[in-house]
């Protein structure tokens, strides 16, 4: 006879919090003296306050980061919180993924019986022991590649774990873009309609 399932609460590994926080404070800077030498000032504090914005919800998500397992779901926290029943968890899918830009981050996901995705949790932010310790806590078999993968190659092996922007990072880069453009050729066409009246 079987006990109750078991239950477990993940923290982020501190050091890669740390060192998360401190790549993106470099880059801040590196960012900001750029922009500053090209563009000017002016530039160079708007995208400074853009980017430190941005800098203090990486640090909320962190702070507030952690997996949850109990006998009846899994949650995973962070800005927002994704909870999901423990018995649709049938398999999970574990793989070191290598973006186009970026260095590469482990990745869990927990899938149905379907093998469809149920929720993912970014790996890159808790240790290697954490994350097996999940994998034994959820009883369910455990599959991945035996190598780093491209996301367009997660896809191939698995498809629907990763979404179309991180498959296609360049064209919604381009896509992005072209919305930018045309919002700004819109004010600067109301601009010069309101200017001209």
């Amino acid at each position: 006879m079987s006990g109750p399932p078991e239950t477990l609460t993940l923290t982020p590994s501190s050091k890669h919090a740390r060192l998360y926080l401190a790549l993106n404070a470099v880059m801040l800077i590196v960012w900001g003296a750029y922009i500053r030498v090209e563009l000017g000032l002016t530039a160079a504090l708007v995208a400074g306050a853009i980017y430190v914005v941005f800098v203090a919800l990486v640090w909320a998500h962190l702070a507030r980061s952690r997996v949850g397992v109990t006998a009846e779901e899994v949650t995973v926290y962070g800005l927002f919180q994704r909870r999901r029943s423990r018995d649709r968890v049938a398999g999970i899918v574990r793989a070191t993924v290598v973006p186009i830009k970026g260095g590469p981050s482990e990745q869990v996901f927990l899938l149905d019986s379907r093998r469809e995705l149920v929720l993912r949790i970014n790996g890159a932010i808790y240790s290697a022991q954490d994350l097996d310790r999940l994998v034994e806590v959820l009883q369910v078999p455990c599959d991945g590649p035996d190598q780093p993968v491209t996301p367009k190659q997660l896809h191939g092996l698995y498809p629907g774990l990763v979404s179309w922007a991180e498959r296609r990072p360049y064209m919604l880069t381009s896509i992005v873009i072209a919305a930018l453009l045309v919002v700004a050729g819109v004010a600067v066409g109301l601009t010069a309609i309101f200017w001209s009246a």
